[in-house]
Parts: structure tokens; C-alpha cells; sequence
């Protein structure tokens, strides 16, 4: 089955049972994806009957125009050049071209495989060439049998948008009640035609068909309201106006018990992310309850229209071709029966006391759905406010996953922007198996670009964005590239794409040579990029927009020379790392002021990106290491960033050696701040990120509740919770280059943590505590230290650092080494590094004490580990 968003049905039997929406988004000039289902046991001996209830989804002309070059769709936008042609980015001028695109299209093939072995095509859409089956204008119904005749008409869903809902109408449902059946008799024939074929447009004859590479659009949690308010009533008293909180903000529909109504009356459902409040008005005031400006023109609306059946009451209703992002609904209509009403005074909004009498709430769940990839990341620690921005990290990135890496899950928007997909696409691996999604998502980059290297600024390319695309945001596909090589060991997808990554690189080794170099572009006043440092904390240090870019280059041509290494391609690893060293020298010679270790104008982003490209030597390292933690200090401990900076700093910090002014920027409560976010009286984010740091004091355009740029920050928090940063590739699968892990994190300032991911080589797990001084086993002695377990999957091997308490040992330190509550190892340690003679433990490879760190070193691997080291202090 390919097309745009349907639910198929065999015999009146829902084949797609346990996914939402339909096939993934992809460019549909070049290829269609399709999903396979096994029918055998639904299938009669005699009649069989196919049946697809459509929508249309991303193929909305309205809502998402290509913007991709397609001359014989009727766009005449040649990508093939370096500079933003004009108007590219005036939706109404793509819409003007009315391309020949059906927004509602389905192919159906079945294939039986008769015992002798061979398979039969019993059934398709329309033809052997067709390309797919089209039914009516309005969300359709369409029916197949024997494989010969295919037939639609208007279904119940009269009206589906992605950004702006969907109406269902019960009484079309009795219309074509059964539809689906074999023994299906309609009532009048002639509301049901034959469904034209669409293999004629341009479109059609050009794509290809490709099994879907990545898993469908799932049902990943069911939410119950938090709370459920009465807010108003109708003047008869016969329906009512509820407000109802689910206290997370996840993207999905609602699911409603439908209660009796009145045949043609309707229930109507808003969704927004939070309630009114100040500046933007007041709860309750002049009837407006929930916040919908940021939607911008999203509508965001479902509404169902009653049949009045007898047994309506009772049914579940969930829309099917729409999602939204939502914390709080607004449920207009909703039917309160007479015996449920009274007259009386007024209550607090002047209103009948006889709203406060229907007792007939609502019953309705959040259905939160995504891209069902399997989560095998998760931070837990003893410190709630880390634990709090995990959660918001993950709760951003699970709302973000519908079929590519998308912005945001509200508003008008909900494109493959690339700025946010490559920044997060580390933190996505360690939370997410994003292995087929990630792979799924470079090879629509690649389909996207042009034949000169140009990449656009959304993937795919509709709706919004330019192309060429602002160097940051293009720097996705190496980024995404190097975290599948870095956090996951896999090289292979670099090696599908190296000849499109060198003709990205090419192109933009053009583009800053016909600009002037990095001088030539900040003299001229034209940045080399349009969105640059995107929202920062404090936008008179945003940096320029070509120090962003330039950063962002350095660091592609320095990962993509890395992986090429790693692919034994030394003639491309030769020519990259070249040209990083020619760019970094200019990089240098115009940002970097040796005399007052600064890059540009200081601000944290500069200094912190800088850091990050390892462009000097150690001792130059730590100088601009202290003119970071100065600048912290004169921006009063505040953050400053937008969303490159605050990728890098807390690391570019540790870096330096200031581990601790990074644990107190990450805890900052004031605003702007994440811990502000979290803990604000006024809407505070539990679950989710802001898109902007003062997000409950901004109004309309661009104020997402529920962005993943920011879940850039649960990569630190990994380091935090012992699972250290700048790993080898693949996250430690051999002796050579364990997994390193260090009891305590990088900061030292949790006394316990639990972190687990997932390596090339399987799962692990990591656990530690501090244990409190105190006396042990009934010892004379007083005892402080830590204990640890860990898992590892077989062949993963990984490092663990054990620091003891700081102390003199120049007259020894007694210790005493524990698996699993039995000895293994007592004795001094004397000052100096010393491998350790300890019993026998399986999977216990190395014990060995470091002078230096003052730290134990456990090499193990492929078992259940449950160590505890006590220390006489």
C-alpha cells in the first residue's frame, strides 16, 4: 500500500490496525514509500473486498507547495546555483503554478502465493502502470474487489488538514455503513463512481516505489487528564464548555467516549499548549481560556458531527488524518442530558449554577503518536532538576519524530528544518534506535539536492526554506552522518553517501570563495547565512551570522575528514583535513586575538564554538577557557546562547577544566534559563523545551512550547550521570577503546546517577552512588566511598573510574574492593600507580590504582557487574 494518509481495510477488517496517518514523507517526485501487510487470514475463498479511507496529509498543496526544482510539475526553480533566487521564498508564487499534484492518492497491489510456490498479482489499483487510485475532493472512501473494480465516494471525514484538523460526520458514516464487507449493497449507486487514474501526472511518472525504510507512525502513549474544567454552558443548559489540562505537551489527537447527541449537532475540540495569561489576557476573560497566537494560522480544530444512532453513545472517536501539539483542549458542545441540569444563581464567571451540574464530563484521552522507534536511553540521578531536564529533552524530541526530524509539533510549520535535526541528532541516537530514521532522512537530504551540491534549509523541501541553505543548517547532513559513525559505530552510512558529501563540501568551499573568505564576508555586511545563532538568550551578543557558519564548516570538513579515515578513503580524508586547516587559519586570522584569548567579541557562543574546533594549542586552550568563565562572570552567571552555543558550552566548560561553572549554569533557576522553564509559576515546561528562553512573555509568530533544539543539553547530562564525552567511535566495543565511564560524572555534584544507552556492540547500563562516611562492617575504621554496577552487553567492554576521596597518602591509603558484597581485593595504596592483585572476577580484566587522577580503574566487560569501594578516611 503507498499514497498519501489512509487507513486500508480488508474485508471490513482494518489491516493498519496499530499505526497512525499513513506512509512516510518524501519527496513524491522521485519515490513513493509503500507498506506491506500479510492479509492471508482475512482473505474469503469467495469474494474479497480492499477499501482505503483517505486524507491527505503532507501531499496538501495548500499547506506544504514544494518548493524543489520539478520543471515538469510546473516549477521552474533551478536549484543549480549558490544564490537564493528571487521569490523562492513566496509560497503564493509556488501555489500560482498549480502543479498537476492529487493530494489524495492511493496504490494497492495484492500478491497470493499459491502452494505450488508462485506468486499471483490478484488485485491492483487501476492498471499495471498506475501509479495510484484518486477518489473525490473531500477525505474519500474507496472499495476494490476481485481485483478488478475500484470505486469511491465522499467518506465521513469531510474535511482533514494537517495543521488545521479534521470534521467527521457521522451520518456520512451511515451512508456507506459496511462498505467494506463482501456482501456490501449500496443503497445508491450512483454516490459511488469509478476512481480515476492518477499515473498520468507528472509526478506519478516520474517516482519510484520504495519499501519504507523506517518504522510507521505508532500510538507510544496514552495520557489521562490532569484536570477537567467547566467554563461554560449553553443558554438552554443543555451542552457545555470544558477546559481540560493533560499536564504534558505531546503531539497526537484526542480520543473521545462519544456521549448521546442530537442528530446534525457536534462536540468541537481546540488544542493549544497553554492556557491564557499575562500579557496575553487573562484565563476566562472575554471567554477565551487557552492561548492559540503561537498556532499562528494552524487552526488546530476536530470536530465530530453526531448521527444520532442509538447505539452512537459509547463509541470511541480519534481523528485519523491529522495531529496536533497540545497540552490543553478546549471541548466546545459537549451534551449534558436534562436530568443533569437545574437553574440557579450565578457562580465566579456569572454564569448558572447549573454548569457546575453536569455531570456528564467528558471521557477523553491524549493518543500520543510518533515514529516507533524504540527508546533505549534514560538518565535517572538523585538530583530532580536533572532528572526534570531529561524529561523535557526527551518529551521535545519523542513530539518531534513524524516520519523526519520535524521543528515543532503545533503550528503552522512542522517541517524537516535541518538546523534542528542536526543538532540534536546526537542526543537522539543515545535516547532513540534511530538507526533506519536517521538513514531514512539522508537519503531524502540527497534527493534534495541539486547537482552542484546545494542542500535546502528544510527536508524535504515544501513550504518554507531556501536553497542553497544557510551553511548551519546544511551542515545536518555531515552532522547526522557523524553521529551515526561517532555514537553508533557505524561507518556504512558514510560510505553510502561520501560522493554526496564531497559534492556538498565543494559546494561550499565555492560559496566562501566567491565571497571573499571570512574577512570579505564581515567587511562586505552580507552574512554567509540567514538564521546564524538562532534565538539567543541575549541578542546583543548574537554573534554574526558568518561566524556561525563558519564554525559549523570547520567542524563538517573536520568530521567528514574523520570519517573518511575510518573508510580507509585517504585521498578524501587528505583533501578535507587540507581544507580545514586553510579555512581554520582564516577562521583564526580574523576572529581569534591572541593577546586577550578572545574570538570576535568574546560573547559565550564565540568562545564556547571556538573551543569546540580544537584550533589551539593546550595552553591557548585554557587561557580562552578563562576568558569563557570571565565572561560567564560578567554576564552575572546567565546564559546568553542561542541554540549553537548552548550545544557546546556546559562541554567547552568542563573542557577547560571548569566543570563546576558548568554544573551552576546548568542549574540557574532565574530567567532566561532552562531551570526557568521548568520551575516558573506561570506555565512552567515539565515535560518539553521552549523554541524561545522567554517563551510565556513572547506572543504569536515563533513562540513553539515544544521544540528539540535545546535537548541538546541530555548530552551533558549523560556525562553528568558518568558516561563520558569525546568517546571513541561507536562507544566503546573493543579492549582497545572501551566505553569510558566515571563514577561521580564530570562534576562531582550528584551523589548517585544511573544512565543507560545502547553501542554498536548492545545495551548498557551504569549505576553509582556515593556511599556517606561512616563505619562498615562492623569495622573500627570510618569509611567513605562509592558503589557502582554495571551491564554490558557481550563483547562491550567498557573503562570504569573509580576517584577516591582526596586525602595525604603518604602514609597510604587502606581500601577494601567488593563485587557482588564479597571481597575481592584489601590494602594500602602507597602514592603510587600500581596494578591491583585481586581475586578472580568474571569479566574483570584490569584493577589498577592512578597516581594522578587519585582515582581506581575497573577494566570489565560482557556481564553483571556489583562493585563497592570503601576508603579509611
Amino acid at each position: 500500500v503507498s499514497g498519501s494518509w489512509g487507513q486500508y481495510y480488508v474485508n471490513g477488517e482494518r489491516i493498519s490496525i496499530n499505526e497512525s496517518l499513513g506512509v512516510g514523507w518524501t519527496r513524491y517526485d522521485k519515490k513513493c514509500y509503500y507498506a506491506t501487510y500479510s492479509i492471508l487470514p482475512l482473505l474469503n475463498s469467495s469474494r474479497n473486498v480492499l477499501g482505503a479511507a483517505l486524507g491527505q496529509g503532507w501531499r496538501d498543496l495548500a499547506n506544504f507547495p514544494p518548493k524543489f526544482e520539478a520543471d515538469d510539475l510546473g516549477f521552474v526553480l533551478n536549484p543549480n546555483t549558490t544564490e537564493i533566487l528571487p521569490g523562492r521564498t513566496e509560497m503564493e508564487g509556488l501555489l500560482s503554478k498549480s502543479p498537476t499534484w492529487t493530494s489524495r492518492v492511493v496504490r494497492m497491489l495484492v500478491k497470493l502465493r499459491t502452494s505450488d510456490g508462485i506468486w499471483h498479482t490478484v488485485a491492483q489499483t487501476t492498471g499495471k502502470e498506475s501509479k495510484g487510485g484518486r477518489i473525490g475532493e473531500q477525505a474519500t472512501t474507496s472499495r476494490g474487489s476481485n481485483g478488478t473494480t475500484w470505486q469511491g465516494t465522499p467518506g465521513p471525514v469531510t474535511f482533514d488538514s494537517i495543521f488545521d484538523g479534521e470534521t467527521y460526520d457521522a451520518r456520512e458514516a451511515e451512508r456507506i455503513a459496511g462498505c467494506f464487507s463482501p456482501h456490501y449493497s449500496p443503497t445508491n449507486v450512483s454516490l459511488w463512481e469509478d476512481a480515476p487514474n492518477v499515473g498520468a501526472e507528472a509526478w506519478a511518472k516520474r517516482t519510484i516505489m520504495v519499501a519504507q525504510p523506517i518504522p510507521p507512525i505508532r500510538p507510544q502513549e496514552t495520557v489521562a487528564p490532569l484536570s477537567i474544567r467547566l467554563v461554560g454552558m449553553s443558554e438552554d443548559g443543555k451542552s457545555g464548555h470544558f477546559v481540560i489540562d493533560f499536564e504534558k505537551n505531546r503531539a497526537g489527537v484526542c480520543r473521545v467516549l462519544l456521549p448521546k447527541g442530537k442528530r446534525g449537532s457536534n462536540i468541537t475540540i481546540r488544542h493549544a499548549e497553554a492556557t491564557m495569561h499575562a500579557p496575553y489576557g487573562y484565563f476566562g476573560e472575554n471567554g477565551e481560556f487557552l492561548y492559540y497566537d503561537n498556532l499562528r494560522s494552524a487552526r488546530a480544530t476536530d470536530s465530530y458531527i453526531f448521527s444520532g444512532a442509538p447505539d452512537e453513545a459509547g463509541q470511541l472517536w480519534q481523528p485519523a488524518f491529522t495531529y496536533h501539539g497540545f497540552r490543553h483542549i478546549e471541548i466546545f458542545h459537549w451534551p449534558c442530558s436534562d436530568d443533569d441540569t437545574e437553574d440557579g444563581d450565578s457562580n465566579a464567571f456569572g454564569l448558572p449554577t447549573y454548569m457546575l451540574r453536569c455531570k456528564n464530563f467528558p471521557r477523553v484521552q491524549m493518543i500520543h503518536f510518533r515514529t516507533d522507534m524504540e527508546q533505549h536511553g534514560d538518565i535517572r540521578s538523585s538530583n530532580p532538576v536533572v532528572n526534570s531536564f531529561w524529561e523535557m529533552a526527551l518529551g521535545s524530541l519523542s513530539s518531534n519524530v513524524m516520519s523526519v526530524p520535524t521543528d515543532c509539533p503545533q503550528r503552522d510549520e512542522r517541517l524537516g528544518w535541518m538546523g534542528d535535526a542536526g543538532s540534536s541528532a546526537d542526543i537522539s541516537a543515545l535516547a532513540f534506535d534511530v538507526a533506519a530514521f536517521h538513514n531514512a532522512f539522508l537519503d531524502l537530504i540527497e534527493d534534495d539536492m541539486s547537482s552542484n551540491g546545494s542542500i535546502p534549509d528544510v527536508v524535504p523541501f515544501y513550504r518554507y526554506g531556501n536553497q542553497p541553505a544557510d551553511p548551519s543548517w546544511s551542515s545536518a547532513f555531515v552532522f547526522i552522518l557523524y553521529s551515526r559513525y561517532h555514537v553508533a559505530g557505524d561507518i556504512r552510512s558514510y560510505a553510502k553517501h561520501r560522493d554526496g558529501v564531497k559534492l556538498y563540501l565543494e559546494n561550499m568551499y565555492r560559496q566562501y570563495q566567491r565571497r571573499g573568505g571570512f574577512e570579505g564576508m564581515e567587511k562586505s555586511g552580507i552574512a554567509w547565512g540567514t538564521y546564524g545563532e538562532w534565538v539567543p538568550a541575549d541578542v546583543k551578543q548574537r554573534p554574526s551570522a558568518t561566524y556561525i557558519s563558519a564554525f559549523n564548516w570547520i567542524l563538517t570538513l573536520q568530521q567528514a575528514a574523520e570519517m573518511a579515515d575510518a573508510s580507509y578513503d585517504t585521498d578524501r580524508s587528505s583533501l578535507y583535513r587540507t581544507n580545514a586547516t586553510l579555512i581554520s587559519q582564516d577562521f583564526l586570522g580574523v576572529y581569534y586575538d591572541d593577546t586577550s584569548s578572545t574570538f570576535g567579541r568574546g560573547s559565550q557562543t564565540e568562545l564556547s564554538l571556538a573551543l569546540r574546533l580544537n584550533l589551539l594549542d593546550s595552553n591557548a586552550t585554557m587561557r580562552v577557557g578563562e576568558t569563557l568563565s570571565r565572561r560567564l562572570e560578567d554576564d552575572g552567571g546567565a546564559w546568553t546562547v542561542g541554540m549553537f552555543g548552548f550545544k557546546y558550552i556546559l562541554q567547552s566548560l568542563v573542557k577547560t577544566k571548569n566543570a563546576g561553572a558548568a554544573f551552576e549554569l546548568l542549574m540557574n533557576m532565574a530567567d532566561p534559563s532552562l531551570g526557568y522553564m521548568l520551575t516558573n509559576d506561570v506555565e512552567p515546561a515539565t515535560t518539553n523545551l521552549w523554541e524561545l528562553w522567554d517563551g510565556i512573555h513572547q506572543g504569536g509568530s515563533m513562540d513553539s512550547r515544544n521544540h528539540h533544539m535545546y535537548s541538546t543539553v541530555a548530552t551533558f547530562l549523560f556525562e553528568l550521570a558518568g558516561v563520558e564525552g569525546n568517546q571513541e567511535p561507536g562507544l566503546g566495543y573493543s579492549q582497545r577503546d572501551p566505553l569510558r565511564l566515571v563514577v561521580g560524572g564530570v562534576s562531582k555534584n550528584i551523589s548517585s546517577a544511573c544512565s543507560m544507552s545502547k553501542t554498536k556492540r548492545g545495551p548498557f547500563e551504569f549505576c553509582w552512588e556515593m556511599i556517606a562516611p561512616g563505619r562498615q562492617q562492623n569495622l573500627p575504621a570510618v569509611f567513605a566511598g562509592t558503589a557502582f554496577n554495571a551491564v554490558l552487553a557481550t563483547g562491550l567492554y567498557s573503562n570504569v573510574t573509580v576517584p577516591l576521596v582526596d586525602m595525604s597518602i603518604r602514609n597510604g591509603v587502606y581500601v577494601i574492593i567488593e563485587e557482588n558484597r564479597k571481597d575481592i581485593f584489601q590494602g594500602t595504596l602507597d602514592g603510587q600507580t600500581v596494578e591491583l592483585s585481586h581475586k578472580p572476577v568474571a569479566g574483570l580484566h584490569r584493577l589498577a590504582y592512578d597516581l594522578q587522577s587519585n582515582s581506581l580503574v575497573f577494566l570489565i566487560s560482557s556481564g553483571k557487574f556489583d562493585f563497592q569501594v570503601l576508603q579509611v578516611i
